[in-house]
């Protein structure tokens, strides 16, 4: 199941951290229970700057059973062709809202995919792009943004 909407700005995902003692006010926190039983908090923070952006992910789920298998790419790969008519939305402006921690690290395996053969590391419009320094990775950074 994958809900999507038109956006205007999103912002970059910079971290994804993972503490199981430490309670953070980072913009989105998520609390997990592990198998253990034991309460872990996760956090993602962003950046400050708005980052332009088109499509919005709001919900994206797949059964567990049913995972690793390439839905969740299939179903976001549809949302950017079918998001604007004639047009299919370039991942780079594709924005996940509050994602879980398999969500994130979806969003982060997605972005490298998708964009594997479009940009080049260490590029010299790598080094003047402004999240560089906030993004050492040499693929475009994960963005998200706040549902309405």
């Amino acid at each position: 199941m994958v809900t999507a909407e038109i956006i205007t700005k999103a912002y970059c995902l910079l971290t994804n951290n993972f503490d199981t003692n430490k309670t953070t006010t980072n913009p989105t926190n998520r609390s997990s229970s592990s198998s253990s039983g034991m309460s872990a908090t996760y956090s993602l923070e962003r950046s400050h700057t708005p980052s332009k952006a088109i499509a919005g992910i709001h919900q994206l789920w797949v059964h567990s059973k049913s995972r690793q298998c390439g839905i969740a790419t299939k179903l976001v790969d549809t949302a950017r062709s079918k998001m604007v008519f004639g047009c299919v939305v370039p991942p780079e402006l594709v924005a996940f809202s509050s994602p879980t921690e398999a969500g994130a690290k979806f969003a982060r395996t997605y972005m490298e995919k998708a964009t594997h053969l479009r940009f080049t590391p260490n590029s010299n419009t790598d080094r003047q792009d402004p999240l560089r320094s906030q993004n050492p990775s040499p693929y475009p950074p994960v963005l998200v943004y706040d549902c309405k």
